[in-house]
């Protein structure tokens, strides 16, 4: 037997007014425990706050956590080179399967809010209705299919939705009430937040990378090795490389009457043909200009440090055509650049005060007073001034055809060039003017390689101690072997450059016997380690997502307990409001329903005692089609109105 059933409900005597009744004061809701509905109200709110916000501030904040706990960082500030752990990553010394399963919690977890997120907005949709019903508000309240659409907002699946895009296209559907506009917002906006936080922590999984990492320990100053260079000093012996002896000489080199030597020479014959095991010159660039450096033999591949050493920087010119280089009688080709400098580059004439063999040499330098060649430019053919930068004159005869190239070689443009002169026994013949500097280099070496040099002029004394080793004939073999490196220049001006490199690295080796090992600045040790490269963009992306969606559910919670007046019985209609209390209007004895139990599932007969609830059939309906209808005992119980 079918029935309607009419819902009993009690007036809440403190809403009633001078000379009201309950009768005028209307039916507000179903009688209350009002201790044990804002008890579970109070649960369900802080259950669903909870469920949105802290396992999303855990998960992100354990990440956080683990990154910064475990990042590999250099010294702060990192004293050797600049580079940086990288300003858009970060470098986690973490397992980076870890790592990016930890942060894929945090999408697995996000599809799983949007029903607590409507469990929350269903408290302040609850009041607007009870509102709206008590003020006779027709157009606030909800069609039949509109609360049918509520009801299925309510779960959080996108479904409902897109079932609310298809009735906004009825063409006769009513006006909706601004209730399901606020239900539809809050579930896009928990669903697209959700999907971006899967997006995010997808984007961190396909960039999240394993690289080789070079975890850098400083070494204490006491225990810092000597890769630096500085002047030889010895009180006992009274040596002082920063001046000179008591003969005029500078520490480079002795005078025993009419001979020179080269003090220390065996140490600076191996530092220049690349044979000591003490010292070695190399060179590096710096602002456009190469400069060849004393550095240590060898170091231990994972040492970087921070030394001073020496540097020597030396241009040259051409100036062959200036000083009137030409062939001249008998295969000779005279110069003339001033009175202080002149010659033949080939050997033929010669300065009068020079030694035969540095007369009979293809190549000849000259110490001279000043760069321009004017009258008063002076000569000095042994020793040296103090003076840096320095300046010579050398000149050069390549026994080279400047025709002859190898199939692979482009030809040759110097054969063309003014500035090269063609001897009539052939070859190549030239003068240049070069300007030399000693520096105090203060440099950086991290993995082999110079950074960061700082640059230095020495004093003039420095100067003077350089330009003498070049000044005597200790040079000549490494110079000739110059000569045909800078014969494969491809214009006068790169055969000069090819030239002052191979005199700046002749010069720096020839005066390394009178430069000793001095403490570095600084070192570290490096040691290689692999490590996960984490980009911020998408670790902060996906952290944001998180705090926003765990914001949105806190604010969402006051808002639910703002809106919670059980009073006026906002918690009873909300738990009607649900398909549970629907179920239980429709199924369960009139006796049970309307008592509105302060937990809903106490509403339902199955929760007191097994076998005695109703069971729920689908049979045909008086009006066509089916409808559900409860049976109990084979016989019908009750059947939705």
């Amino acid at each position: 037997m079918e029935h309607k059933r009419s819902t009993t409900v009690d007036v809440d005597p403190s809403n009633l007014g001078p000379g009201d009744s309950p009768e005028s004061a209307g039916p507000l809701v179903e009688k209350q425990s009002f201790p044990k509905m804002y008890s579970r109200a109070y649960t369900d709110i802080a259950f669903a706050c909870f469920v949105i916000s802290v396992p999303l501030v855990v998960l992100s904040g354990g990440l956080l956590g683990i990154i910064y706990s475990h990042r590999s960082i250099p010294l702060n500030p990192r004293p050797l080179d600049n580079e940086e752990s990288g300003s858009s990553a970060y470098l986690v010394n973490y397992s980076v399967t870890r790592l990016v399963t930890l942060a894929s919690w945090t999408s697995s977890v996000a599809p799983l809010l949007p029903g607590f997120v409507m469990t929350l907005v269903s408290f302040p949709t609850a009041q607007r209705l009870l509102e709206a019903s008590q003020a006779d508000q027709d157009q606030k309240l909800r069609t039949p299919y509109q609360f049918g659409l509520y009801l299925q907002m309510l779960t959080g699946g996108f479904g409902a939705a897109w079932q609310w895009i298809k009735y906004r296209t009825w063409s006769s559907h009513e006006k909706q009430p601004a209730v399901i506009t606020h239900l539809v917002l809050g579930l896009s906006m928990a669903n697209l937040i959700g999907f971006g936080i899967l997006a995010a922590d997808t984007w961190l999984h396909v960039v999240t990378s394993t690289v080789i990492f070079q975890q850098v320990t400083r070494i204490p100053s006491t225990a810092l090795e000597s890769h630096g260079r500085s002047l030889y000093f010895d009180p006992v012996y009274s040596v002082d490389c920063s001046s000179r002896d008591i003969y005029g000489d500078p520490c480079t080199v002795t005078s025993y009457g009419f001979q020179i030597i080269l003090n220390n020479g065996v140490e600076a014959y191996a530092t220049v043909n690349n044979v000591s095991t003490l010292s070695r010159v190399s060179s590096f660039i710096d602002r456009g200009s190469r400069y060849a450096i004393l550095l240590p033999a060898s170091t231990a591949p994972d040492i970087d440090f921070r030394a001073t050493t020496f540097a020597v920087n030396t241009q040259c010119k051409p100036a062959s055509s200036f000083c009137g280089l030409g062939p001249g009688y008998d295969d000779s080709t005279p110069f003339y650049c001033s009175p202080g400098f002149y010659g033949d580059a080939t050997g033929i004439g010669y300065f009068g005060n020079i030694s035969y063999r540095r007369a009979a040499s293809p190549v000849g330098v000259v110490l001279l007073s000043q760069w321009e060649s004017d009258s008063s430019q002076t000569n000095r053919t042994h020793g040296s001034w103090d003076m840096n930068p320095f300046y010579i004159g050398t000149w050069a005869h390549a026994r080279t055809d400047t025709s002859l190239r190898s199939p692979s070689q482009a030809p040759s443009q110097l054969a063309d060039d003014p500035e090269i002169i063609t001897p009539s026994s052939k070859g190549m013949a030239w003068v240049l003017k070069c300007q030399a500097s000693v520096y105090e280099v203060e440099y950086t070496y991290v993995n082999g390689t110079i950074t960061d040099p700082q640059l230095t002029l020495f004093n003039a004394s420095t100067g003077g101690l350089v330009a003498a080793t070049m000044n005597e004939d200790f040079s000549l073999p490494n110079l000739e072997a110059a000569i045909n490196v800078a014969s494969l220049g491809s214009s006068a001006q790169n055969l000069a450059d090819r030239w002052a490199d191979s005199f700046s690295q002749t010069a720096l080796g020839l005066s390394s016997g009178m430069m000793v090992p001095t403490t570095n600045l600084l070192e570290q040790h490096r040691t290689p380690i692999l490590v996960a490269k984490v980009p911020k963009a998408p670790l902060f992306t996906l952290i944001a997502l998180n705090l926003i969606y765990a914001a949105i559910g806190l604010g969402l919670a006051l808002y639910a307990l703002v809106a919670s007046d059980f009073k006026r019985g906002t918690g009873a209609v909300r738990q009607k409001l649900t398909v549970s209390g629907l179920v239980a209007e429709c199924f369960e004895s009139a006796e049970r329903a309307p008592k509105g139990r302060n937990e809903m599932e106490n509403a339902f007969a199955e929760k007191e005692r097994k076998g005695f609830s109703c069971r729920v059939q689908i049979e045909e309906a008086d009006y066509g089609g089916w409808r559900p209808n409860g049976r109990h005992n084979n016989s019908v119980n009750m059947g939705c109105s």
